[in-house]
């Protein structure tokens, strides 16, 4: 399960998210599909519970759901903005 990380600050703007990380000075602005992963990154949604209710959400395999969220998974972690909850 991932949490977001405690560290940064957000805003949410017509339904997408600004994700403001101080540490390394950098905005990162999450479109629709992003911001929804995002808003799951809550430390008690699995990642098999994030493709399920991404997929049901956007009306998509659940193929293209699972690629859509490890990738977006995966860039989170790279960016530093959630963390893996322990």
């Amino acid at each position: 399960m991932y949490i977001q990380n405690p560290n940064i600050d957000t805003q949410e703007v017509e339904g997408e998210f600004l994700v403001l990380d101080r540490k390394k000075d950098k905005i990162h602005q999450l479109n629709q599909t992003a911001s929804a992963i995002w808003l799951m990154c809550d430390g008690n949604t699995s990642k098999q519970d994030m493709m399920r209710r991404y997929g049901e959400m956007f009306e998509i395999s659940s193929d293209l759901a699972q690629n859509d969220v490890n990738d977006l998974i995966a860039q989170f972690i790279e960016l530093g903005i959630i963390v893996e909850k322990c």
